[in-house]
C-alpha cells in the first residue's frame, strides 16, 4: 500500500482528529498489512487533537516500511489550544523500516496533555537525511514528552538523523530505551 503525496490543498493520508471546539476524543488508527507500506511526500498516518479530547493511539504493522519526504509522518499529537493528551505510537516491521528526508515517527504535545510512548520494533531500522523518531514537548506545553523504545536487529543512522525524547518547555523529556 502507498500513501502518496499531497496535492495543493489536502494532505494525503489516514487521519483521525478531534477538531477545535470538540469535546470528544480522536479515534485510534490501526493499519495492518502483510506486504510493504510506503508513505511518501507529505503523506501521513495520524491521530490528533485540537480540542478537549485526547488523540488516539496509532499502530502500524507491515512487512516493510518506507517513509520519504518532509511532512511525512506517523504520529499522534496534541496541538496548541487542545487540552487532551497525545496517544502512543507503535510501529512493527518484520524486515526493513527506512525513513528518509525528514520523515518522522512521533508522539508530540504542545499542550497540558502528555505525549505518548513511541515504540519501534523492526528487523532493520535505517534513518537518513534528517529523519527522526521522537517524542517532543513543544512550546508552550506543560505536558511531558513520552519515552522512545527501539528494538531492532540493525540500526543505521546517517546525515542528521535523530532518535530523541526532548522538551522545549516545562514538561519533562521521556526515556530512550
Amino acid at each position: 500500500a502507498t500513501v502518496p503525496y499531497r496535492d495543493s490543498q489536502y494532505l494525503a493520508g489516514i487521519v483521525s482528529a478531534a477538531n477545535s471546539g470538540s469535546s470528544g476524543d480522536a479515534g485510534s488508527v490501526d493499519v495492518t498489512l502483510s506486504g510493504p507500506l510506503a508513505i511518501l511526500n507529505s503523506g501521513a498516518i495520524s491521530s490528533a487533537t485540537f480540542g478537549q479530547g485526547s488523540a488516539g493511539t496509532v499502530a502500524i504493522r507491515a512487512r516493510d516500511l518506507r517513509m520519504d519526504g518532509p511532512l511525512t509522518w506517523i504520529t499522534s499529537a496534541s496541538y496548541a489550544n487542545a487540552t487532551g493528551a497525545a496517544g502512543n505510537v507503535t510501529v512493527e516491521v518484520a524486515d526493513l523500516a527506512q525513513l528518509n528526508h525528514e520523515a518522522k515517527i512521533s508522539s508530540d504535545t504542545y499542550t497540558a496533555g502528555h505525549a505518548g510512548l513511541v515504540r519501534i520494533l523492526a528487523g532493520n531500522l535505517e534513518l537518513n537525511n534528517g529523519a527522526a523518531i521522537s517524542s517532543i514537548t513543544g512550546t508552550p506545553a506543560t505536558g511531558d514528552a513520552g519515552s522512545v523504545t527501539i528494538n531492532t536487529g540493525n540500526l543505521q543512522m546517517n546525515n542528521g538523523a535523530v532518535i530523541s525524547s526532548s522538551t522545549n518547555s516545562v514538561g519533562d523529556a521521556g526515556q530512550l530505551m
